[in-house]
């Protein structure tokens, strides 16, 4: 998902940057159709607390100031960059709208669809929307192929605009925001088969959140009270809240096939084997590029989520 962000452009890679209230972090991929994705570059830069919060940006001028220096040390030529806002502060529906219809008529159609679910008035809000797959095919339903699928996103227009502004004051051009649950999936299985339902659990500074996916389709998502690093939580305390929330989420019939574990957590194996000993799922840590040498791969899921984005569509 990927609201819509006015520049002209010819499709190129991106840098991922992600931006979480402990940390910006920055990736440069390459990518060859016979190597696939090569990690080029990455950096990380700590933010002093109070500089983003969970909602909101405080101090987009500082926050500026603190791209532009992990830019500067990630040492990229490019400009262009796909970010991130947090899930739970967008509202996704799934919709199905009719195989022709015009872009004038879709756009109308979804003004309509999120006033009726919005509770703010639509000058508050940025609303997007994206053709979706289906059973990892196209988007047109085979049921019937009148109609094709569509996820509709939406999100207050301050948090758009404030971090496209700081973006655009660090002297980058912001092209694609994305929800960091799903760049963070996207990381996870681009090197394999994407499972039929598999679950990301990503432990963070400030919060915890378990993730259920349909292939490339966020089901469910909720925060895990108590499990976050500022809270002191231990392995074992993670892995059988997690546990817990992933059984009552689950849907009867439903079998996931993979635990994925990312965040920012210092033992990212040891947790995963705590998952699937609580679980009896298999569950890795995931590690896109674990061929290659980088400190706490983990926390890099969504910026190398972001910068695989592009790529893929322009390869498409």
């Amino acid at each position: 998902m990927a609201f819509s962000i006015p520049h002209c452009f010819k499709p190129a890679l991106l840098l991922g940057l992600d931006i979480d209230p402990t940390a910006i972090r920055m990736v440069e991929l390459s990518h060859r159709p016979e190597r696939g994705f090569r990690l080029e570059r990455y950096a990380q830069r700590a933010l002093p607390e109070g500089a983003v919060s969970d909602q909101h940006i405080d101090h987009p001028g500082q926050l500026a100031e603190h791209i532009a220096a992990t830019a500067r040390q990630l040492g990229s030529q490019r400009k262009r960059v796909a970010l991130a806002l947090p899930a739970h502060a967008v509202i996704t529906r799934r919709m199905q709208v009719p195989a022709t219809i015009a872009e004038q008529a879709l756009n109308d159609l979804i003004t309509a669809e999120a006033g009726a679910w919005l509770t703010v008035t639509p000058d508050q809000v940025r609303v997007d929307y994206q053709f979706c797959s289906i059973d990892g095919k196209d988007d047109i339903d085979d049921s019937d192929p009148a109609q094709r699928h569509i996820v509709l996103a939406a999100a207050r227009r301050e948090q758009v605009e404030d971090r496209i502004a700081a973006v655009e004051a660090a002297g980058l051009i912001p092209e694609v925001l994305d929800i960091d649950l799903y760049a963070a999936h996207a990381a996870c299985v681009h090197a394999s088969t994407v499972p039929a339902y598999s679950a990301l659990l990503m432990p963070g500074a400030s919060m915890t959140q378990i993730a259920l996916f349909d292939r490339h389709q966020l089901l469910y998502r909720r925060e895990l009270p108590g499990c976050s690093n500022a809270e002191g939580s231990d392995t074992l305390q993670i892995a059988i809240a997690a546990t817990r929330a992933i059984q009552l989420a689950t849907p009867t019939g439903m079998t996931l096939a993979h635990i994925f574990i990312g965040g920012d957590y210092t033992a990212p194996t040891q947790l995963a084997q705590a998952m699937q000993s609580q679980s009896n799922t298999r569950c890795s840590a995931a590690h896109p590029f674990a061929a290659m040498e980088i400190p706490d791969a983990t926390a890099y899921l969504v910026a190398c989520g972001l910068a695989m984005r592009r790529t893929s569509r322009a390869a498409s």
